[in-house]
């Protein structure tokens, strides 16, 4: 597997320190062991892993102890509802904390607004995405749209 990733970096000459491979708790707990042992060689040539949906499934915190990741993605249920629900905001805040501990970058799904958007900067999230700065499109759409 670590193969063909690079062998795909190769044809479109991107480095692998410019790509981040989402890991979801069902896509590695077929087999954790083996993929603990993938995502090592591919985060020993350079790949960034990030820990998707955490706070989501049981093994969330498995996952920060087994898998080599470099981010981790706050699931968008707690994101959604941190200007409404106190206890939102101190859950997405100590997952940002834990992150930064982890020497993790903190990324927040399911940005939809800019009060949400100054929330998580005021609390250190390191990335947001979400539909404030898109939604999802074909990619001849997005490609068109870069030129224009």
């Amino acid at each position: 597997m670590v193969e063909q990733f690079q062998n795909a970096l190769a044809i479109w000459e991107v480095p692998a320190t410019d790509v981040v491979l989402e890991v979801t708790e069902s896509a590695v707990m077929e087999d954790p062991s083996l993929s603990a042992i993938v995502l090592g060689q591919l985060r020993d040539h350079g790949f960034g892993i990030s820990i998707d949906d955490f706070g989501i499934g049981y093994s969330s915190f498995a996952y920060l102890k087994r898998f080599p990741a470099t981010e981790l993605k706050i699931d968008q249920e707690f994101v959604h509802d941190i200007g409404i629900h106190a206890r939102s905001a101190r859950l997405v805040h100590s997952m940002i904390d834990l992150a930064h501990h982890l020497g993790l970058t903190a990324v927040a799904e399911g940005v939809e607004d800019d009060v949400t958007l100054a929330r998580l900067r005021d609390m250190g999230c390191d990335v947001a995405q979400g539909f404030l700065f898109g939604r999802p499109q074909p990619a001849a759409k997005f490609i068109a749209s870069l030129s224009a």
